[in-house]
């Protein structure tokens, strides 16, 4: 991946209004949560979101790392359709918490990571963040994403889509 997009991608990410500490679903912050990253939330098919050009721009950069990803992958997909887009902040205070991103079958989640630090735990295994890359796994899959080890902070993209895998 051209470490150009890369910045160019974290300097709009820096630089857009809307971003929102992250919790689960429908859960409010005070149920004991801590910092558990900022989320920006540019593409949802279930809910109406504010016009804003910003978002369309990372909603076309978000459809071309998935697009990328996939061709990269040895995974095929027919019948793609983009349910959901998250960009993921986090800093060395941000503690993640096990979730799922959906129990809708036939559906999955790209993590890609923007920086070379932190990391992602799915089902009970780490892989550490590499800028320019991504995985992909069974949205129904319990994970969470890592503070930075060593840099001040981590992008992350999440988008949840679905497909039939053949």
């Amino acid at each position: 991946m051209d470490p150009v997009f890369i910045s160019h991608t974290k300097f709009l990410l820096g630089n857009v209004h809307g971003w929102v500490l992250a919790s689960h679903e429908g859960e409010p912050l005070s149920k004991g949560y801590g910092d558990t990253g900022h989320l920006l939330k540019t593409y949802s098919v279930n809910d109406e979101l504010p016009k804003n050009e910003h978002f369309s721009i990372l909603n076309t950069f978000a459809e071309y790392l998935l697009k990328t990803t996939l061709n990269s992958s040895k995974l095929n997909f027919s019948e793609l359709e983009t349910i959901r887009v998250f960009w993921n902040y986090y800093n060395h205070a941000s503690q993640g918490t096990m979730h799922i991103d959906s129990d809708q079958p036939n559906t999955y989640s790209l993590i890609f990571n923007l920086s070379d630090t932190g990391g992602t735990i799915v089902n009970d295994k780490t892989v550490a963040s590499r800028e320019g890359l991504g995985i992909i796994f069974n949205s129904d899959s319990l994970h969470k994403g890592l503070s930075p080890d060593f840099e001040q902070q981590r992008f992350c993209l999440n988008v949840i889509f679905k497909g039939i895998k053949y």
